[in-house]
């Protein structure tokens, strides 16, 4: 185990960046994946994607800074924050599975379509899938998406706190 921790306090800041960059991108494209599959996701689902398309950016951000300490802490420190925000949007849906409290979700799907008439819209809307966000659907072991979120977003935010904290008691050197 001490030689796993070594091995992470030897990172770069831009390959913290390049590891936190390919994790979201690998979320976002499990997702849209698994989506194309016929999973449809409820409006929590969905905002439970947000943190990973900022963290993208976010991790680009570092990687393209890595030789600057300071900005380098910066990106950490909204990597850090954006994984916690997702978290909580993660537990959020654990409890509303669980019904630990409520959510009352309007989301129906996207029905509508500009330009198209209202039968067309009705239509559509008779077909969408409406999703639930209370309904407990199992993915693995009979747990849910959010359950394996809370999990991700956790251990995500322990890496970027341990990236940052790391980095800055590291010589300059790591920032290359």
């Amino acid at each position: 185990m001490k030689e796993f921790f070594s091995f992470l306090k030897k990172r770069t800041a831009r390959e913290w960046g390049m590891f936190f960059l390919v994790v979201s991108i690998g979320v976002l494209a499990s997702v849209y994946i698994s989506q194309s599959f016929g999973f449809h996701p409820c409006k929590l689902c969905i905002w439970q994607r947000y943190p990973y398309a900022i963290s993208a950016v976010l991790s680009l951000g570092l990687i393209l800074l890595a030789t600057h300490k300071n900005m380098v802490s910066v990106f950490l420190f909204l990597l850090t924050v954006t994984f916690l925000i997702g978290g909580g949007i993660a537990f959020f849906h654990l409890g509303v599975e669980y019904k630990w409290w409520e959510f009352n979700s309007d989301c129906v799907g996207g029905a509508f379509k500009a330009g198209s008439s209202p039968d067309d819209f009705l239509a559509r809307l008779k077909a969408a899938p409406i999703v639930r966000c209370d309904e407990r659907i199992p993915f693995l072991f009979g747990m849910t998406m959010a359950f394996y979120n809370v999990l991700t977003s956790l251990a995500l935010t322990i890496a970027s706190v341990f990236a940052l904290y790391s980095l800055r008691s590291n010589s300059l050197s790591q920032y290359k």
